[in-house]
This record gives structure tokens, C-alpha cells and sequence, in this order.
């Protein structure tokens, strides 16, 4: 199920940003992805890596994703 425009993901969304010619989803709780990476990773993961409250620990790389 697509929900990209939903109001879910306008919950975790701060803001979309191009930072050395490459565009990232800024979320709420600070962290940071490439929108590539959010599209390869699926709604189920982004919104997990999103959350305020999720404690999972994804393996990120330093390209791919960020924390601010």
C-alpha cells in the first residue's frame, strides 16, 4: 500500500532538502535519508526508522542515511 501522501507520513516528515546535489527526507525525531534510499526501503521501514518511538536499530550507511 502506497501512503506517501498520507497523513502518517506528514506526521514524520520535517522536511525535504537537496544537500550536495542529493535530496533527503529530514524526519521529526532529527534523523535524516536519501529520498532513494526511503523508496528502495519501503513505507514499513521508513516509518519505523521515522518514529519518535521505535528503538529498532536499522544498519545504516553513512551515504544512505543520516542522524543530525
Amino acid at each position: 500500500m502506497d501512503k506517501w501522501g498520507y497523513d502518517e507520513r506528514n506526521q514524520l516528515v520535517s522536511d525535504i532538502f537537496y544537500d550536495h546535489g542529493q535530496e533527503f527526507i529530514k524526519f521529526r525525531n532529527g534523523k535524516e535519508i536519501l529520498v532513494d534510499t526511503a523508496y528502495k526501503w519501503g513505507w514499513e521501514r521508513v516509518a519505523d526508522y521515522a518514529s519518535p518511538f521505535s528503538e529498532s536499530n536499522w544498519s545504516l550507511g553513512s551515504i544512505n542515511a543520516r542522524e543530525s
